[in-house]
């Protein structure tokens, strides 16, 4: 999705390295469980449950009742909406205001471990490693099932390919025909903790704090280098991949690509 620029000048300076930076004042963001991007802007679910909107200059507003995502385990932004899922299985979208609305009737969403919004779709993977999309009614659709035994910890869509981390540490890639290949060696993402899309390609982020960019065309990743970050959820948003990090509760990011 094309989005016009979100972040002007940061009020603190960048590391020396320039390999990341802080937005907004460091120490804004404590506690962020889930965060996503939407159009133009960032969004948080805070861990009482409150949502946020976060502005150009890194100013955040809460968005709609405090509380009411308490229960929310999953966050994507998709088509002008945030589309959630609940502990109890439920899924919803919720708009620019705060105003939400259950998507289907059923609970069906229940054990995710991974959601993402691939092809204008919302997909999501469970503890088994079977991947589902919402369909048209919101009802939910079963798909494959990738790797043999346990969950997938990270789930991205690029152009005619979905991409998985396996709680192996495999990066898995599968293509328009179902066919799902091993990208790189086994087991060689094993601290992953999120993976963002830009318009360069696909990043893995890492619990020892490395952003790995992954070439689509090849079987190996490439241009590994040290951000000193480790987050639950990352998000891409015009060129940069932002995440929280870790006893700063300070939003960084770095870039990407142009």
């Amino acid at each position: 999705m094309s989005v016009p620029t979100l972040l002007a000048m940061l009020a603190i300076p960048a590391r020396a390295d320039a390999s990341w930076e802080v937005v907004g004042r460091a120490g804004d963001f404590p506690d962020v469980a889930l965060l996503a991007a939407l159009e133009d802007s960032l969004w948080a679910i805070d861990s009482a449950g409150s949502l946020w909107r976060i502005d150009p200059s890194g100013r955040k507003t809460r968005v709609g009742d405090p509380g009411v995502w308490s229960d929310t385990v999953a966050m994507v932004g998709l088509e002008g909406r945030l589309w959630t899922i609940e502990r109890s299985g439920a899924l919803y979208r919720t708009d620019s205001r705060g105003e939400w609305e259950q998507v289907g009737t059923g609970t069906d969403w229940v054990r995710i471990t991974a959601a993402a919004a691939i092809g204008g779709e919302f997909w999501a993977a469970d503890v088994s490693g079977r991947l589902y999309r919402a369909g048209a009614s919101g009802e939910r659709e079963e798909g494959l099932r990738v790797g043999q035994g346990g969950g997938i910890l990270a789930l991205a869509g690029m152009p005619g390919s979905i991409w998985a981390i396996h709680v192996s540490g495999t990066l898995y890639r599968i293509d328009a025909t179902g066919a799902v290949t091993v990208v790189g060696e086994r087991g060689a993402f094993s601290d992953a903790v999120a993976l963002a899309v830009s318009g360069c390609g696909l990043h893995v982020l890492d619990a020892r704090g490395e952003l790995r960019r992954v070439d689509a065309a090849a079987d190996e990743p490439s241009g590994a280098r040290t951000i000193s970050c480790s987050a639950p959820s990352a998000a891409s948003l015009d060129g940069f991949v932002y995440w929280l990090r870790p006893h700063s509760d300070s939003l960084v990011r770095s870039r990407v690509g142009d």
